[in-house]
């Protein structure tokens, strides 16, 4: 499915009566939805915004909390390059940054251009450890700098936390009508 979508919990009765009005149902869940997703409109006027407002459009107040990793869609072989979003050899799956990092998880915005160290089984977790990364990547290198500046602060993270996110999507799927 392609688009994009925001699920919003609502309790305000208010609120709630506006929202069902608008046929998104009775709540407390709420979900907007569009067909389409237009990043090349939206990112002008959002470096516009950040640029003559100084703040960001989206951001969490304590940094990052969550991560898009990197799973292998099919059997990867050593040797192989990822070819990164969109691609035939990964997609992503969201999961909090905690577990991410605890398994060293590569995010999918990184991966392209990647090359494979081991063999990866379809569905599993590509890791840093996993591939060899392109030398000298601006992305990376933010991406680097944003991890020192909000650093983890707890060591404890569920190691197979995309796994079950992934029972987690089966589940829903089973029960959604689409």
């Amino acid at each position: 499915m392609t688009g994009a979508w925001v699920i919003v919990h609502e309790e305000a009765p208010l609120k709630r009566a506006q929202l069902s009005y608008y046929k998104l149902g009775d709540g407390p869940f709420f979900v907007f939805y569009t067909p389409f997703h237009l990043p090349h409109v939206q990112i002008p006027s959002t470096i516009g915004r950040a640029v003559i407002h100084k703040d960001p459009t989206v951001a969490p107040l304590a940094g990052p909390a969550c991560e898009v990793l990197a799973i292998a869609k099919r059997d990867l072989r050593a040797g192989e390059r990822l070819d990164g979003i969109g691609g035939f050899c990964c997609y992503g799956l969201i999961d909090n940054r905690t577990a991410a990092r605890a398994v060293d998880a590569l995010p999918i915005g990184l991966s392209e251009g990647c090359v494979m160290r081991r063999d990866v089984a379809k569905d599993e977790v590509i890791s840093f450890n996993d591939v060899e990364s392109p030398r000298g990547r601006l992305a990376e290198k933010l991406w680097r700098e944003q991890n020192e500046r909000w650093p983890l602060k707890t060591a404890s993270a569920r190691p197979h936390a995309a796994q079950e996110l992934r029972a987690s999507e089966q589940d829903l799927a089973q029960l959604s009508p689409i």
